[in-house]
């Protein structure tokens, strides 16, 4: 079961920096998971692709989604949220 830690903006910013891509569920309901790539600012904003023009466009049909970003060594990070075109 998954354990929640606080960690401070930078140490999450550098977790986040691990990893280049992460699994997203699109929050339409027909969404299948997708694997997209993204990069991070210093301000935590998260700035994201798909595959593919048909994909994009699918992907930001809705404004919900949910993230999984990390890697096996480092634990991973949920995020739920909305994003913007």
């Amino acid at each position: 079961m998954p354990v929640p830690i606080k960690m401070t903006k930078r140490s999450l910013y550098n977790l986040i920096c691990k990893s280049k891509i992460a699994v997203a569920l699109p929050g339409s309901p027909h969404s299948e998971l997708m694997i997209v790539r993204f990069v991070v600012t210093r301000g935590l904003q998260l700035i994201v692709t798909t595959l593919g023009d048909l994909a994009n466009d699918y992907f930001f049909t809705n404004n919900n989604i949910a993230f999984v970003i990390g890697n096996d060594d480092n634990g991973t990070i949920l995020y739920v949220g909305r994003i913007k075109k």
